[in-house]
């Protein structure tokens, strides 16, 4: 009897577990089908912290462009979530704000650490156009 039982709560677990790796649940991740989604502000300040050792700013230049990256990340989520469907144009609207984000944070660099900005981001890019990638951003197209 006690070996049955310990035969069922196995039996139960191997299902259990089963059930996780054949049938995962849709979504993707914290964005969905669509993407990674947003980033939390952490996920933001670590980010730029990385890449601020390797561009050498300034504490100051630091916190404006945690700023920028809140405020970009969270216009996109808004756009993303107002969008209509069309994947055309919804890349162009990336693109335009992915442009407009670069223009604020060039203004907060000098031009060395800036090209220096444009290196980091080559080499540590995510996504499709990630390392290994092909992918270039919209402004070295």
């Amino acid at each position: 009897m006690k070996l049955f039982k310990s035969f069922n709560v196995s039996l139960i677990a191997a299902v259990l577990l089963l059930g996780n790796v054949c049938f995962p649940q849709p979504g993707g991740g914290p964005g969905g089908p669509g993407g990674p989604g947003k980033p939390t502000d952490e996920q933001i300040k670590e980010r730029v912290k990385e890449m601020a050792e390797s561009v050498g700013l300034s504490d100051e230049q630091i916190e404006k462009i945690v700023a920028i990256q809140k405020e970009h990340f969270q216009t996109m989520d808004e756009s993303r979530q107002n969008s209509s469907g069309d994947r055309s144009k919804m890349r162009e609207t990336m693109d335009k704000m992915f442009e407009e984000m670069n223009t604020k944070i060039k203004a907060v660099m000098t031009d060395e650490q800036y090209k220096k900005y444009q290196e980091y981001e080559k080499s540590h890019r995510r996504g499709p156009g990630g390392p290994g990638g092909g992918g270039e951003p919209p402004s070295q197209r």
